[in-house]
């Protein structure tokens, strides 16, 4: 009985720190190019535009670092000398994370975006305390960063990504658990962090889906006791 109990427990506490230590959140991207297009026109967009993106994080559950993640809202505007695809290309980015974040979580998920990111934000020229609002419906999704960043997403009807992959030339900034290609209903940019100011609308041009981050190395300590 002792040691069916000890199991139930080790188990049990298995069980409580991934249910803890695994960050869950929902996402969305919009580039300035098309990510759903025929091969022409993802060859005429190539050289000369996808050099920028916007990109959402709604942080639902989880904690890292002893640090509650459930709640917090974080935008980020990337920009580029070349289309994103390019490994080479020499990227500058802005974090935006709501202010109702306190500093322990500012730090937590600048570190989060920058490990699960890092080579395709390049380096984040700006962090700002602004307001960061994350609605979601049944078909869509907004951002908005102050008076920054709007970013706004909806589900193309019949998912021409799945049916049609070939026709998907991009993937996601991030690692996403099954990633769907979304239209842009707006991108909206100004941030003189970045000398950057665009608006973008109803484009085949933005990604969506959740995240999940497993606490590897805690589990992985839990389970070998």
């Amino acid at each position: 009985m002792r040691i069916a109990m000890t199991v139930l427990w080790v188990a049990g506490l298995t069980t409580t720190l991934m249910a803890d230590e695994t960050v869950r959140g929902v996402y969305a991207e919009s580039r300035s190019c098309a990510v759903l297009a025929g091969a022409c026109h993802y060859n005429g967009e190539l050289d000369l535009a996808g050099r920028k993106a916007v990109m959402g994080f709604a942080f639902q559950a989880g904690e890292r670092d002893g640090v509650s993640l459930a709640g917090v809202r974080a935008v980020l505007v990337v920009t580029a000398d070349k289309n994103l695809k390019y490994d080479d290309a020499v990227r500058r980015s802005v974090l935006y994370v709501d202010t109702s974040a306190s500093a322990e979580q500012r730090r937590v998920v600048t570190k989060l975006i920058v490990e699960q990111a890092g080579r395709n934000i390049g380096k984040i020229v700006a962090t700002k305390d602004v307001p960061v609002t994350f609605n979601q419906t049944e078909t869509g999704t907004v951002f908005e960063a102050g008076k920054a960043v709007t970013l706004s997403v909806r589900e193309i009807p019949g998912r021409p990504c799945c049916v049609m992959p070939h026709n998907v030339w991009y993937k996601p900034l991030v690692k996403l658990d099954r990633p769907l290609v979304g239209t842009t209903v707006k991108n909206r940019v100004k941030e003189t962090a970045l000398n950057a100011t665009w608006l973008r609308t109803e484009e085949s041009s933005a990604f969506y889906g959740t995240f999940t981050l497993p606490a590897t190395e805690k589990v992985a300590a839990a389970t070998s006791k």
